[in-house]
């Protein structure tokens, strides 16, 4: 017997562009369903794992993704995956109201077979759109009527930076996509113990592969990538804290305090306790 997969409806339109907006921090799993609009989803916290016809993907702040008509999806290992969803009109290019025919990847971002559209944001493309999300919700929760105009214009900018990114990231290069959001991931946890077969399965590629490509693109290897930025953050706790040697190099990424020193002085020349005295 097939089992039968959950159709889900907005719980309210704004108008017959734009449904409804929710901002949700998920720590249990969501089973398998669809909808019957266009779901954008906006990840900006946590992690998950998030699952579609294309696959198993893993979630982390930057991702966006499309979910259209009858496209079915789930959510598993959700960790504090904070994360916008903006539901729309299937329709949404022709019933916006403005023409973004001219946009390259705006008709493949909504036309996508087999009906999921996914790519990752930089750190600016995700602090702008942030941004216009931002503005979004401040006027939703307001009287919906009254904001129908500043809700219309601002989802039509949102939607020409998603088509962008999508262009950019997805389509040129998919490579680069994967690598920009390594290195995002790494920017925000380095401090925490990171494993090679973590971040490898974040680019969906081998561990072999994930090492090749980022020496090539960054001139070095993760682990080193990883070093450098925990040296540089106690650098700068050494100079702007009166923490010791020792937490110092805890707060930084570090579990071996003589590691630290050794690491720092090869990196700066001085010892940690040299650039203290020099602050």
């Amino acid at each position: 017997m097939k089992r039968k997969i959950q159709v889900l409806s907005p719980p309210e339109m704004v108008d017959d562009v734009l449904f409804d907006m929710t901002h949700t921090v998920l720590n249990s799993p969501i089973a398998e369903h669809a909808h019957n609009c266009i779901e954008i989803t906006i990840a900006c916290a946590g992690t998950a794992v998030h699952t579609t016809r294309d696959g198993t993907e893993s979630l982390q702040k930057g991702d966006v993704f499309l979910i259209l008509p009858g496209a079915t999806h789930a959510f598993s290992e959700c960790r504090g995956f904070e994360h916008f969803n903006i539901s729309c009109s299937p329709d949404i290019l022709s019933r916006i109201g403005i023409n973004l025919a001219f946009i390259h990847g705006i008709n493949e971002l909504f036309q996508r077979s087999p009906g999921t559209s996914n790519f990752h944001l930089n750190n600016t493309e995700f602090n702008d759109a942030k941004r216009i999300i931002d503005t979004m919700f401040d006027a939703y929760g307001r009287d919906k009527k009254s904001e129908r105009g500043n809700l219309r214009a601002n989802f039509a900018m949102l939607l020409c930076l998603f088509a962008q990114a999508y262009s950019l990231h997805h389509n040129s290069d998919r490579i680069a996509g994967r690598l920009d959001k390594v290195i995002t991931y790494i920017n925000e946890h380095f401090k925490e113990k990171i494993k090679l077969p973590e971040i490898a399965k974040i680019a969906n590629l081998s561990v072999s592969q994930t090492v090749r490509i980022f020496k090539q693109n960054c001139g070095t290897t993760p682990g080193n990538y990883i070093l450098e930025l925990r040296l540089n953050e106690g650098r700068r706790l050494l100079k702007n804290t009166n923490l010791a040697v020792s937490e110092t190099a805890y707060i930084s990424g570090f579990n071996d305090t003589n590691y630290f020193s050794r690491a720092f002085r090869k990196r700066f020349g001085i010892t940690p306790v040299q650039c203290r005295k020099k602050a």
